[in-house]
Parts: C-alpha cells; structure tokens; sequence
C-alpha cells in the first residue's frame, strides 16, 4: 500500500529541484500546494499529477486553508484505504483533485 505524503512548497520554489526519479523513489502518492507559482508545471516536472496539485498564495488565509485541504484530503483518503464508512463529503474528497479540496477549505 502506499503512504500518503504531503508537503508545502515555500515562495522559493525549493521543491521544484526534485526531480521525478527522487519523487518515484518514495513510491508513494504526493499531494503538492505551490505558493506564488504554477504549481501544476512544477509537480508535472517531478512527476506529480496534476489531479494531486495546487497553487496558494503565501499568506495566513490560504497557507491554513491549504493545510485544512490537505489534513482532510489525507484522513479521507486512509479511512477509505482502511474500508472505514466514509460520509458523503468524505467520499467526495478522495476522488476531487487538489485544487478543489483546496478552493473548498478557502470558503469554510
């Protein structure tokens, strides 16, 4: 099975320096918010689908809405491997991409 890693990436763009044989490596699933910058381009090139990216803009707001997104999108994701019951908003979260659990945790 594999494990679910997600991680923020800072204005810098530090990230983007992986490459996708270091991501594959993990085998595991990457869920990638890229703040200020085109976050698809950027997981395309380490490998990272872009149904599993975002882009956020690097202030309080959307840096807690991302962080929501992802805690959500993650417990969702494992109670569903787990064949937990899931609720109807929790099913949702498995199957949406990024950018939507993100633009969903913007409006709460």
């Amino acid at each position: 099975m594999k494990t679910e890693i997600a991680f923020l990436l800072d204005r810098s763009g530090s990230m983007g320096s992986m490459t996708h044989a270091a991501i594959a490596a993990f085998n595991s699933r990457f869920l990638f918010l890229g703040a200020n910058q085109d976050a698809i381009a950027t997981a395309a090139h380490m490998g990272i689908q872009a149904h599993n990216s975002a882009t956020f803009a690097a202030d309080d707001d959307d840096l807690q809405a991302g962080s929501q997104a992802f805690a959500y999108k993650i417990s969702a994701s494992r109670r569903h491997a787990a064949k937990c019951h899931l609720d109807h908003a929790e099913a949702a979260s498995v199957n949406e991409s990024m950018t939507e659990s993100l633009e969903k945790s913007r409006k709460k």
